[in-house]
Formats: structure tokens, C-alpha cells, sequence
């Protein structure tokens, strides 16, 4: 089964509001397994949350940008977990 990892970056001063986030959703949903790490791009931090499948990953991230944090006008990008 391959995983998928769905990645965000953000800046230290959303931090603990997309945290709080993450722990109130692995709280209802047992599948949804996130890390915080600083970012080796551009802005402070990456979210990166680990999926099942590419779809799953997909929407999980959208639901973040486009719902949740949609006054922020971040991105995010997919992949296989040891793709590049």
C-alpha cells in the first residue's frame, strides 16, 4: 500500500492555530497523522499530513487551504511517500 504525504508551508505566526487543527481532527479521526517541522523552503514551517491515498491526501489539504485557512492564501502539493 503506498502513502501519501500532503504538504503545506506556513509562517510561525499560524503555528498554533493550524496545530490546534490537526489535533482536533486526529481527535475525531484516528487516520488523519500530521507532523510540524521547520520548513526547508521558503516560509517557517511544513505541515505535513500522511494519507492513504493520493485522493484522500488531496482532500484533506484542500478542505485546510480552501476552508479552515482560506484568508491565508496558502498552497499545498502532494506526493508519494520517497517520491520527489
Amino acid at each position: 500500500m503506498s502513502e501519501y504525504l500532503g504538504m503545506m508551508e506556513f509562517d510561525n505566526n499560524l503555528l498554533e492555530r493550524i496545530k490546534k487543527v490537526c489535533e482536533d481532527t486526529r481527535a475525531k479521526d484516528k487516520t488523519f497523522k500530521f507532523q510540524i517541522k521547520k520548513s526547508k523552503f521558503k516560509k517557517d514551517k511544513i505541515l505535513i499530513v500522511s494519507s492513504e491515498s493520493k485522493n484522500q491526501s488531496h482532500r484533506r489539504l484542500t478542505w485546510l487551504v480552501k476552508k479552515v485557512l482560506k484568508e491565508h492564501n496558502l498552497i499545498y502539493w502532494v506526493k508519494a511517500k520517497g517520491g520527489d
